[in-house]
């Protein structure tokens, strides 16, 4: 796994406001003994918007496996075929089981974002 990069004071912020969106939910910080992936490994509905239009046995289009965040802030683009290239982007496309917290971010202010951005860049 890639190291962790620089975690500041507004880092922490951003990861306390990542983790009271519900993030967490499915980016856990630890998986088993593994810590810092930020995954679940498992498969969610995230909606019509990221819907691949594939089956895959019992995985429909709408299901993709949480993307560990790990090594993030090397990526210049996102989700499975990199059709975005910033974190509020990548919010825009949650839906489905990740709609709540998706919402909940998109109601934050610019300063708050910033801080989960820090938290994100830190990872």
């Amino acid at each position: 796994r890639p190291p962790r990069g620089p975690v500041t004071a507004n880092s922490k912020k951003g990861a306390q406001l990542f983790d009271n969106l519900g993030c967490t939910g499915c980016h856990r910080p630890s998986l088993g003994s593994v810590t810092g992936a930020y995954t679940d490994l498992l498969l969610h509905d995230m909606g019509k918007a990221l819907d691949s239009g594939i089956k895959d046995g019992v995985a429909t289009g709408r299901m993709w496996r949480t993307m560990p965040l790990w090594g993030v802030r090397f990526r210049k683009a996102f989700l499975h075929d990199e059709r975005v290239r910033s974190y509020d982007k990548v919010l825009e496309q949650h839906d489905g089981e990740a709609a709540r917290p998706a919402r909940a971010y998109g109601a934050l202010p610019p300063q708050s974002r910033a801080l989960i951005a820090a938290f994100l860049n830190s990872l």
